[in-house]
């Protein structure tokens, strides 16, 4: 929606904004950009949407929630540096995601439990647009020196170096995963064990630390009773990668 001074080509007027109402369906961004676009006089589009969607005309916003309106063009200018990280994988096409509809009103979620980016880190990683814990940032940051120790037991310490190394001031969210070479059952490519979010000014390092168990090891095997995955595990975190035997 957006003011009115006259209405055509399927827009309503209401309230003096021109509104239309499309059903989801794929394709429909690019359907949005040719209907809407002899409207107004520029060249960027936002488009404000709670589904995924595969749009690479302009910016998309999704569920901005009561405040998005706002908030969105403190970050386009600058005046704020985003952190965020998307919270769910986007796939390149509305086909890709295993629970489509396939033009049905019933939606079968048989995903069990590779849901979200389990599913695609696992089987289709291939068709991924934006992967889970994606995000901008108006500066830069680099992850050195990852190590992982047991102190006991089966208690676990990972720990980081995480630098800004652009030159503004930022916030970065630290994900740490987790998978095991071997189980019982079809194993996840990995698991997200562990995040923090830190702050850090231009050209400073912060030592980031996390505290494991076994649990965080652990998978529920086929008779529903949770086990520790035995042998070699992989520990991941931002582009570093490292292994740690589990006994």
């Amino acid at each position: 929606t957006w003011p009115a001074s006259s209405s055509g080509n399927g827009w309503a007027v209401k309230n003096g904004l021109y509104e239309k109402k499309i059903g989801f369906r794929p394709g429909l961004s690019t359907e949005i950009i040719a209907t809407s676009s002899p409207k107004f006089k520029s060249d960027s589009v936002l488009l404000c949407t709670t589904r995924a969607s595969n749009f690479n005309h302009g910016y998309l916003k999704v569920s901005p929630g009561q405040h998005g309106a706002s908030a969105l063009p403190k970050v386009l200018t600058g005046e704020i540096n985003p952190s965020g990280k998307l919270t769910d994988t986007y796939a390149k096409s509305y086909d890709d995601y295993p629970s489509r509809s396939f033009g049905t009103d019933v939606i079968d979620y048989s995903e069990d439990i590779y849901v979200g980016y389990r599913y695609f880190e696992t089987f289709a990683p291939e068709k991924v647009l934006y992967p889970f814990g994606y995000g901008l940032s108006y500066t830069t940051f680099r992850y050195t020196d990852l190590n992982v120790e047991q102190t006991g037991g089966r208690r676990i310490k990972v720990s980081v170096n995480v630098e800004n190394t652009g030159e503004r001031e930022g916030d970065e969210v630290v994900l740490l995963f987790v998978s095991a070479d071997k189980q019982e059952i079809t194993p996840v490519v990995k698991k997200l064990r562990a995040f923090k979010r830190i702050s850090l000014k231009a050209g400073e390092t912060q030592r980031v630390e996390f505290n494991l168990t076994g649990r965080d090891f652990s998978f529920v095997g086929k008779n529903m009773k949770r086990k520790i995955s035995k042998g070699k595990n992989t520990v991941s975190v931002g582009n570093l990668v490292t292994e740690i035997t589990i006994r």
